[in-house]
């Protein structure tokens, strides 16, 4: 299975990428440049892959629900657990 994951400065730490990419039989890419794209090249390129993974940004471009391409899986990683 392929993954992709639109990176965010404040994302998922690099630890739970080196984790995610320890799964056996996922392939898991990460991309950088998400922002400069178009929702229509965004969601091009999001179709080629089995999971999208996100975290804060971006919005899932809507036209995904219609053509959904390769895409099965979103995960929306986002949040943690803090102590008061």
């Amino acid at each position: 299975m392929q993954a992709l994951y639109l990176a965010h400065r404040r994302g998922i730490s690099e630890r739970l990428i080196a984790d995610i990419r320890d799964i056996p039989g996922l392939e898991l890419e990460v991309e950088n440049h998400w922002q400069a794209m178009t929702p229509g090249e965004l969601a091009h390129r999001v179709r080629e892959f089995d999971i999208l993974l996100l975290s804060r940004e971006p919005d899932v471009p809507g036209e995904l629900a219609d053509t959904p391409g390769n895409l099965k899986y979103i995960c929306y990683l986002h949040g943690s657990v803090r102590k008061k």
